[in-house]
Order: C-alpha cells, then sequence, then structure tokens
C-alpha cells in the first residue's frame, strides 16, 4: 500500500507541475492551466476595445479555458496510466486502456 500511496503523491506532484497551454483559434485569448485543471494564466489580447461585442470575447474565452481543461484530462489520463503500469503485474498494464 505505501508504494501505491507514493505513486499518487508522485503523480498529483507531477500533474501540478505541468503545464498546458491553449489559444483561442481567432487568437483573442490565450489560458495556461496545470495538469491537476488549475487556471494558471489567462491573457486577452490588448486591442480588444475595436471588437465591441463582448459576445465574442465570452465565447472565446470559455472555449479556450474548455479545450485547455480537455488537454489536462487527457495528460491525467495519460499519466495514470502509466503509474498503473508500473503498479500492476506484467501483463495487466493494458487492462484499462
Amino acid at each position: 500500500m505505501k508504494k501505491i500511496s507514493e505513486q499518487q503523491e508522485r503523480l498529483k506532484q507531477q500533474l501540478d507541475n505541468f503545464e498546458l497551454h491553449e489559444t483561442s483559434s481567432d487568437g483573442l485569448c490565450s489560458c495556461t492551466v496545470s495538469g491537476s485543471k488549475k487556471i494558471l494564466d489567462l491573457k486577452i489580447r490588448k486591442d480588444l476595445s475595436e471588437i465591441g461585442d463582448s459576445t465574442q470575447l465570452e465565447d472565446a474565452i470559455l472555449t479556450t479555458i474548455n479545450r485547455a481543461m480537455e488537454k489536462a484530462d487527457l495528460k491525467v489520463a495519460e499519466e495514470t496510466q502509466k503509474v498503473l503500469g508500473e503498479l500492476l503485474p506484467p501483463g495487466f498494464e493494458n487492462m484499462f486502456k
């Protein structure tokens, strides 16, 4: 059991330290999230006063953050699979794919 909790802690630390970056398709905003899905940074283009449509900006922000979170989910699954592979007996590492 000690090995499992050590691996869980190692995985948590890896995910906390991993950063994923996403930019909106129109370049209006970008965000950075951690592997543990915390928003670390959000940038909005400085020239947005010309747009005048807050709905467009709101949609861009939501879409960008959601895509970054999806990337974080994939990273969590990938890293969890690695840890499981280390913990399971030989031949069982692909059991949860």
